[in-house]
């Protein structure tokens, strides 16, 4: 093996894990606050808080671009009709089960 070979493997960097002595995150989630829109940078700015494993958190910004926040709108709106639909169904179902007691 050559001297080339030995420095490449000793300086390889697993880019998926955390630096040393950070904890891995949990969940980013929004904070109360209404996104504003950087028009200088047309960046959509979102506040957020990063939880991480060992529970600490630190609260932070996510920047969205116009077509990310045009795409999060959609899923969004989507994933808001399935849950009304998963829940008029569930309703349905819970009523027809007692026989209509009440």
């Amino acid at each position: 093996m050559s001297v080339e070979n030995d420095v490449v493997a000793e300086d390889a960097v697993d880019l998926a894990a955390p630096p040393f002595g950070v904890p891995p995150v949990s969940f980013a989630a929004p904070i109360n606050r209404d996104p504003l829109w950087d028009m200088k940078n047309d960046l959509l700015l979102l506040a957020v808080d990063v939880v991480y494993r060992d529970a600490t958190k630190v609260r932070t910004v996510l920047r969205l671009r116009p077509g990310r926040v045009e795409l999060l709108h959609s899923q969004l709106d989507r994933a808001l009709r399935e849950r009304d639909k998963a829940k008029a169904s569930y309703e349905d179902d819970d009523e027809s089960s007692d026989g209509g007691a009440w």
